[in-house]
């Protein structure tokens, strides 16, 4: 008798701890993060990128229809060298500065990456915008350095902008910054409304632009493009 109430006890105890561990399951919170209720529990930071790209999503190259693998671009997730700030690993994402064609467009001023919520880049236009308002999330931190020319730029955007509060451009608040900005590893914030991140498709974008192309053509004022290093990236209220 009390060999069958103890074996009913340790399968209650068990059930109790299944039904716990679903609920606070951290691949469900990253895909879904807000279903479960309860956001005074949080923390207050969604992290993107630590030491992996952790949102769930995946990443594409842009300009459009420029898509994984590419000749002319590269991004590697789980990079040591040059001395990560946060953890053992950072990512980098390169480009060679090389002509970019697109449809019956050509670009060579401007290549960039962008972090998705999509699994598949052939699933960005199909995959529901991500909610993530409820968050409270006010700004974007990240640490980068670079490896540019003098006259070269990275522009590091967010989510899609709902307001119109500088700077913005095509909609998306961003930081842009220069060789010399990006010569150590530094921390950098971009500032959002909470309604910046109620419809998010592009959690982070990393865009390597080389002005003294524009207007040129395909293989005129050619730029090496560059390497950029970012790491910890993340949300924050």
């Amino acid at each position: 008798m009390k060999k069958t109430i103890l074996k009913t006890l340790v399968l209650i105890i068990l059930m109790v701890i299944s039904v716990v561990s679903c609920e606070r399951n951290p691949m469900k919170r990253l895909s879904d993060p807000f279903d479960e209720g309860a956001l005074n529990t949080w923390s207050g930071v969604f992290k993107i990128y630590d030491d992996d790209l952790i949102t769930g999503g995946n990443v594409a190259f842009i300009p459009a229809d420029l898509t994984p693998p590419d000749n002319n671009m590269t991004i590697d997730f789980k990079v040591t060298e040059e001395n990560p700030p946060e953890g053992a690993k950072c990512l980098k994402y390169t480009w060679n500065g090389q002509n970019q064609v697109w449809g019956t467009k050509n670009e060579h001023d401007w290549a960039g990456v962008t972090l998705i919520a999509a699994t598949h880049w052939s699933l960005y236009n199909s995959t529901p915008a991500k909610d993530l308002s409820p968050g409270g999330y006010t700004r974007i931190t990240f640490k980068a350095f670079a490896l540019i020319d003098r006259n070269t730029y990275v522009k590091f955007e967010g989510p899609i902008s709902t307001t119109t509060t500088a700077p913005t451009k095509g909609g998306t608040r961003y930081l842009r910054l220069n060789s010399r900005d990006l010569e150590n590893w530094q921390t950098y914030t971009i500032n959002f409304s909470v309604n910046d991140f109620k419809s998010v498709k592009d959690y982070f974008k990393i865009v390597i632009e080389y002005p003294l192309a524009i207007n040129k053509g395909p293989f005129e004022n050619v730029g090496n493009g560059g390497m950029v290093y970012v790491d910890d990236i993340r949300y924050e209220r």
